[in-house]
């Protein structure tokens, strides 16, 4: 999933699928319609997101 640049990342990744999002509140929802129902451990590059957006994450994940 990538929240900003869509095109750049389909032209820079070696994954097939990539699912773009607009909001943290979308991003659940988008891992449901994908055909992840229960989410446990998700993949992130923490070198490139701030302290205070992994927490946001991180609390919308446990409801």
């Amino acid at each position: 999933m990538v929240k900003r640049n869509f095109k750049r990342a389909v032209l820079e990744s070696g994954i097939e699928k990539i699912v773009s999002f607009s909001s943290l509140k979308d991003f659940f929802s988008i891992l449901r319609k994908q055909g992840y129902p229960q989410h446990r451990t998700i993949g992130m590059e923490l070198d490139v997101i701030t302290a205070g957006m992994y927490l946001n994450y991180k609390n919308c994940s446990t409801g």
